[in-house]
């Protein structure tokens, strides 16, 4: 992972854990095989990309383009907004990617860890490009991995409805 920011359970809102990313690049590129890597990642935060600055994930050909890479990825009620440039190598990598709860190694969902009631909602916006080179590849993709999508937060368990992602006008993908 290039960048990583967890919150705690003494945040008050996902605006206390945050990566702005105003210029310059993000690269991320595992020199190993085994699944690719991942450019920025956020449990309960937000997560800006501004124009001008470059997501760059397993595109160096120089070595193994690892597969599943990742170019943003937030869980847990995070925010995702890119108006840069992202760029994903491998086969089944994603460009954005959120999922509604954090999930362990082995695949468990978490659920509701911070206690606050916005947890489980993803929301992305994109406005920048997102450039993909590999078989079975998306642009953006969240997954309600909530166990029971029929209640509402703050139980732990979110609504499809409120995951919500915006390719704006300008986003490119």
């Amino acid at each position: 992972v290039g960048l990583d920011i967890s919150s705690t359970s003494n945040a008050i809102s996902n605006e206390d854990t945050q990566i702005r990313v105003n210029s310059g690049t993000v690269k991320t590129d595992r020199t190993d095989t085994g699944d690719g890597a991942i450019g920025i990642f956020t449990n309960y935060g937000k997560i800006d990309v501004k124009t001008g600055a470059i997501i760059d994930v397993e595109t160096d050909t120089a070595n193994t383009v690892n597969d599943m890479s990742i170019g943003l990825f937030g869980v847990n009620g995070s925010e995702i907004e890119n108006s840069g440039d992202i760029k994903v190598g491998g086969n089944k990598s994603i460009g954005i990617l959120g999922t509604a709860y954090r999930e362990d190694s082995l695949g468990t969902v978490i659920g509701n860890e911070f206690g606050k009631t916005d947890e489980g909602r993803i929301a992305i916006i994109n406005k920048g490009n997102i450039d993909l080179v590999g078989d079975e590849t998306k642009g953006i993709y969240i997954k309600n991995n909530s166990q029971n999508a029929i209640i509402s937060a703050p139980s732990g368990i979110t609504s499809v409805a409120q995951n919500v992602v915006t390719n704006d006008t300008n986003g490119i993908i």
